[in-house]
């Protein structure tokens, strides 16, 4: 091969790279696509794509197809196949993005393992809410099935209850728009130290079962008050005293018939599967999009690799921000706060240190934004310097107006 022939040949190596947003050694590709939301397809795309940055021959084995090399599971070492499915950095039950990339280097079964960590942080969790609060859109702007609250994993399932003055009551919530609840027929339990916890009653139950759903609540009841409809109201009262033979029931008044706007609060317990779920999202994406081409295999992410498939202590991971990253959405003075005109997820890593942080922030929009997770992955060791972290931005839509969202109180 002559001299003239190689440098062409380079060349033109060079020029597909650089069509392709590849980046050769020392540099950086970089696709700027603008963030725009298709208002009748309920279809987004996202901004800032910037591509990783890949050696010569892996620039070749991309044009000609030659890469031998197997991909490994970074959880297990398991050879991955390369045409699967991957991994969705966030659930797509949380929203679809056009040119969205996923995590391919997770085999079928710790991918499967890792989803029902998410499976609580979908149904047990905020998200959970949010989701039937949004309405999102599914393909082809199909309507996404809503969410059910539910137990998931050792997590309660989410509870709403209403302030009614002198006293509270639980309430359940319509699945399409959470501002609307109706009362449900339950046993409001009280200890000696006035914990109350809730109990929702249905017509058949057994005393086994009643005595299962107490025991879980943690509550030791000295007392309690039976809400129910006329209809019903013997069986219940028979059923409690079967249940706690020694305690006080307490009479409750009836309430008026009609619609009331009253102030509600959600209360959320869950486990270690939920921190699982949002350390997932944050290792997976900072793979993705990380400027210094870790796997995630490497020795540095050993424990937050360990706490996503078997779980922990999650403190040694989940800390209060340092400060290092200003989101778009934050307070200001006055009272006041700085939110996105539509709901929207927040990713950002910052890489720029010797410690690796990301921060999560599902569902931010026009009524506000739950607190952020701000996740430790590890320690690296790297020559390579960056003046700043990479930042991602997956917006979601509504689909239909909102009315105030109900707030608990402080």
């Amino acid at each position: 091969m002559s001299i003239t022939t190689l440098a062409l040949w380079i060349f033109s190596v060079m020029f597909l790279a650089r069509r392709l947003g590849l980046g050769l050694p020392g540099e950086r590709g970089i696709l700027d696509i603008p963030v725009t939301i298709d208002k009748c397809g309920g279809r987004c795309h996202r901004a800032s794509e910037i591509s990783q940055g890949l050696d010569r021959v892996t620039v070749l084995d991309k044009i000609c197809g030659m890469s031998k090399t197997p991909m490994l599971c970074i959880y297990c070492s398991a050879t991955v196949e390369s045409k699967g499915a991957g991994d969705h950095i966030i659930p797509a039950a949380l929203g679809e993005f056009t040119g969205d990339r996923r995590f391919r280097h997770v085999c079928v079964e710790c991918n499967s393992r890792i989803g029902r960590s998410e499976q609580q942080l979908l149904q047990s969790g905020i998200p959970a809410l949010f989701r039937n609060r949004i309405g999102l859109v599914g393909r082809r702007g199909r309507k996404r099935k809503a969410g059910q609250l539910r137990s998931v994993r050792g997590a309660r399932a989410p509870q709403t209850t209403v302030d009614l003055g002198d006293h509270s009551e639980l309430v359940a919530q319509d699945p399409h728009d959470p501002t609307m609840v109706q009362y449900v027929d339950q046993v409001v339990l009280k200890d000696e130290e006035g914990q109350v916890d809730y109990v929702q009653l249905f017509p058949g139950m057994s005393v086994a079962d009643l005595n299962q759903k107490i025991q879980r609540t943690g509550v030791q009841p000295k007392s309690a008050r039976i809400i129910a409809s006329k209809q019903y109201f013997n069986e219940f009262v028979s059923l409690v005293r079967a249940v706690l033979p020694g305690g006080r029931l307490e009479h409750q008044p009836d309430i008026e018939p009609g619609v009331q706007t009253v102030r509600g609060c959600t209360k959320f317990v869950i486990t270690d599967h939920t921190f699982r779920a949002i350390a997932k999202i944050a290792f997976h994406y900072f793979l993705v999009h990380s400027r210094r081409r870790f796997r995630g295999s490497e020795d540095s992410f050993s424990a937050i690799r360990q706490f996503i498939m078997e779980g922990g202590n999650k403190d040694q991971f989940f800390r209060a921000s340092d400060g290092r990253f200003v989101l778009p959405c934050r307070a200001i003075p006055g009272g006041r706060s700085i939110l996105p005109s539509s709901w929207c997820h927040y990713l950002v890593a910052d890489e720029r240190r010797d410690v690796v942080v990301v921060c999560v922030q599902l569902f931010a929009g026009p009524e506000g934004a739950p607190p952020a997770h701000y996740v430790t992955l590890g320690r690296i060791q790297s020559q390579l310097s960056f003046d700043h972290g990479q930042s991602r931005i997956l917006a979601a839509r509504h689909s239909r107006p909102l009315e105030p969202w109900p707030r608990c109180p402080p």
